[in-house]
């Protein structure tokens, strides 16, 4: 099953209310054209970028806690 399906499986199981919350809150990320808005397009771009540079730190979410807590 694709990842699309899966999702549709979902919206299937929701109540309409459930919905109307799932298009306040994602709606955003999307204009009018149903295309990615500027904002999470960069945020996107720039995640992609940090990937791809070694010299980017990572962390996995416990080490993330951990540093934050410094």
């Amino acid at each position: 099953m694709s990842t699309r399906e899966r999702a549709y499986s979902i919206f299937d199981c929701l109540t309409d209310e459930q919905l109307e919350g799932f298009i306040l809150m994602f709606g955003k990320i999307v204009d009018n054209n149903n295309k990615l808005n500027e904002e999470t397009s960069a945020a996107i771009e720039e995640s992609e970028r940090m990937l791809a540079d070694p010299a980017t730190q990572k962390y996995d979410v416990e080490d993330a806690l951990r540093e934050l807590k410094k």
